[in-house]
């Protein structure tokens, strides 16, 4: 019995734990994308600066408005990235907990 219980508070929290971390992945895999439009952004603006350092032209101004846009969502995907390493974090420290009270709820059935 209590084995059984063990093995069920285990696959519980192991449960809990994968559907969490895919729940991350997806968001991971999202910041990611998000993290590689601003990359690209990024190089597309070092070549415009290349370009008009070269031929010594002013910038369009829809070149500008884009890669200005690119640049004004840097503070808001640092702070998805924070936010998310801040919750891993929580979700660890309660796994943790979780397993600890397993545990303790487990030794007081055996007594």
């Amino acid at each position: 019995m209590d084995t059984d219980l063990s093995t069920s508070l285990d696959e519980a929290a192991e449960k809990m734990s994968q559907s969490y971390i895919e729940d991350l992945e997806n968001r991971l895999r999202k910041t990611k994308a998000l993290i590689s439009e601003l990359d690209e952004s990024q190089r597309n603006f070092a070549e415009q600066i290349q370009k008009e350092n070269e031929q010594f032209m002013p910038f369009k101004l829809d070149d500008h408005k884009r890669i200005a846009k690119a640049f004004s969502k840097v503070p808001r995907y640092h702070k998805k990235v924070v936010d998310l390493s801040k919750r891993m974090r929580t979700v660890s420290q309660k796994i943790l907990k979780m397993k600890q009270k397993a545990r303790e709820l487990l030794e007081c059935e055996k007594r």
